[in-house]
């Protein structure tokens, strides 16, 4: 399972080359939707540097800001979007 989640985030990053968006006119920054392990219902929207998106790829973070919809006030919603979350299983 780590593994795909690895490679969503290698593939996202390969997303941001494709779609011209480069690094330098970004300031190597990217926007996530941050889903705290643990705390899934505190899900909020941070920018990171891009050589972090690996790491918070890999436990279920996901590419872009946060919709409206979280665990806790629409799980459907939220699995929706985010069907590999571990709490959507």
């Amino acid at each position: 399972m780590k593994k795909a989640y690895v490679l969503v985030g290698l593939l996202a990053l390969g997303l941001i080359f494709v779609t011209g968006t480069s690094l330098s006119e970004s300031n190597d920054k990217v926007t996530i939707c941050h889903i705290p392990p643990g705390n899934p219902g505190n899900a909020h929207s941070i920018t990171i540097s891009v050589n972090a998106l690996p790491a918070h790829m890999a436990h279920g973070d996901a590419m872009g800001a946060c919709d409206e919809c979280t665990l806790e006030t629409d799980p459907e919603c939220f699995c929706d979007l985010y069907p590999d979350h571990p709490e959507c299983g």
